[in-house]
C-alpha cells in the first residue's frame, strides 16, 4: 500500500436484534479533493455519522483530516442502521490519519460502540448486550462502550473494557495499558407489591 494512503481497521457490531453480527470498520484516507463516503449498506443514522464525527473531533481538539475519506462497514451485504458506529468510525479515522495511536485495538481486538454528540460526548446506544454476547462468543476479550451502558457490560464476567463519556476520554483510554476487568453484578429483582383486591359490587346494598 502506498505511503500516501492511510488505513486503519477495528471491530464493532450491528446491534439490530438478538444476532448483532460483528462488523469490521475500515477507514481509508487518500490525498485529493475532499470527499467523504460511508459504504457497506449504511442506512439512516450511519449515513449522517461523518457530520457528527467532524463536530465531535473539533470539540475534542482534533482537526478533521484533509483528503478523501472512505469508511467501509464489512460485511457489505448486512444492513447497518445504528448510530453506534460513530465512535468506532471516529477512532478509525483518527488512527488512519496518525493523530492517535490505536494499535491496542489491533493487538487485542476490541468491540467498540457509541454514538457521538456534536459536543464530543459519547451517548448510550441500544443493543449493547446482544452485541457483547456475540463478541464474547467470537473470542473478543475487550470492549469500549458508553458510560451509560455500563450496567449491561456487568453481565459479562471475564472481559476487560472501559466505559467512556466522551471522544477525548476514549482516546485517553487507548493510551492506558491496563483495562479494567468486569465484575459481574447480581441484580435482585423484587416482585411487585401485592395490590388490594378490587371492590366487590355484590356487597353494595340498594
Amino acid at each position: 500500500m502506498k505511503k500516501s494512503i492511510r488505513y486503519f481497521k477495528l471491530l464493532s457490531a450491528s446491534p439490530t436484534g438478538l444476532r448483532s453480527p460483528l462488523v469490521t470498520v475500515e477507514a481509508v484516507i487518500t490525498p485529493g479533493i475532499p470527499r467523504h463516503h460511508v459504504v457497506g449498506l449504511a442506512q439512516g443514522a450511519v449515513k449522517e455519522s461523518l457530520v457528527r464525527i467532524r463536530a465531535a473531533m473539533l470539540r475534542a481538539g482534533y482537526d478533521f483530516p484533509r483528503g478523501a475519506i472512505t469508511v467501509n462497514l464489512a460485511p457489505a451485504d448486512t444492513r447497518k442502521e445504528s448510530s453506534a458506529f460513530d465512535l468506532p468510525i471516529a477512532l478509525g479515522i483518527l488512527a488512519a490519519d496518525r493523530r492517535i495511536d490505536a494499535s491496542c485495538l489491533e493487538s487485542a481486538p476490541t468491540l467498540v460502540l457509541g454514538e457521538l454528540s456534536l459536543e464530543g460526548g459519547v451517548r448510550p446506544v441500544s443493543g449493547v448486550m446482544p452485541a457483547m454476547m456475540r463478541a464474547k462468543e467470537s473470542g473478543l476479550k475487550r470492549f469500549l462502550i458508553p458510560s451509560e451502558n455500563a450496567p449491561e457490560a456487568s453481565a459479562f464476567e471475564g472481559l476487560q473494557g472501559a466505559c467512556v463519556s466522551s471522544l477525548k476520554e476514549a482516546v485517553d483510554q487507548l493510551k492506558t495499558p491496563a483495562w479494567s476487568s468486569v465484575k459481574m453484578t447480581r441484580f435482585n429483582i423484587e416482585p411487585p407489591p401485592e395490590k388490594d383486591s378490587p371492590p366487590d359490587f355484590s356487597v353494595v346494598i340498594g
